[in-house]
């Protein structure tokens, strides 16, 4: 089977199937063939970033197409166990990056410039990096039982902005610019 990343114009989609067209026209930007296969995509910003994952090499490749430009970055993530282990790709300050755990803490690689620009060291848990905000978790003992404590930097200087008591629950951006982070308290 093959599957394929394209972008189509959706009146002209609309249009051709209403009057039962049998072509559609796609501007394809990549394809998966046979052992491969496209697991994960997402689009954040002007980046749509997919996974190509390859079962008999037991490769991914992490693309970043920015399809504002139509530019695209592509890094490898090398496997050694059978599972698709999907790498973690992020935008970061309007930069493409990998996310990579080390001992010394999280390795922020750029694709552009193919180096760590900052390895961003934590006591506690990385949950994620949003925009220019490192979200961590860290518990400390209460009198009864543990708390959650989110902790959130902002970049450059990685200085602490904000604290709060609760569970990470996710975050959702509202197209304006604003991004609200969701906590379960608790």
């Amino acid at each position: 089977s093959v599957e394929a990343v394209s972008f189509v114009n959706l009146g002209q989609l609309v249009s051709d199937i209403i009057i039962s067209k049998s072509n559609i026209v796609m501007n394809t930007i990549d394809q998966a063939f046979y052992g491969d296969t496209i697991p994960y995509i997402n689009v954040v910003d002007d980046y749509l970033i997919y996974s190509k994952y390859s079962f008999e090499k037991n490769v991914e490749n992490v693309v970043f197409y920015n399809y504002a430009t139509k530019d695209s970055r592509m890094c490898i993530n090398h496997n050694d166990n059978e599972e698709i282990v999907l790498g973690n790709p992020i935008i970061f300050n309007n930069k493409p990056y990998m996310l990579v755990e080390t001992a010394n803490g999280v390795e922020f690689y750029n694709i552009m410039d193919k180096k760590v620009d900052f390895t961003f060291k934590t006591e506690g848990k990385f949950l994620c990096a949003i925009n220019d905000i490192i979200i961590t978790s860290t518990e400390k003992k209460g009198f009864f039982k543990k708390k959650s404590i989110l902790n959130m930097y902002k970049y450059p200087g990685l200085a602490l902005v904000h604290m709060e008591k609760g569970i990470f629950m996710g975050y959702i951006h509202d197209g304006c610019g604003n991004t609200y982070i969701l906590t379960k308290k608790g």
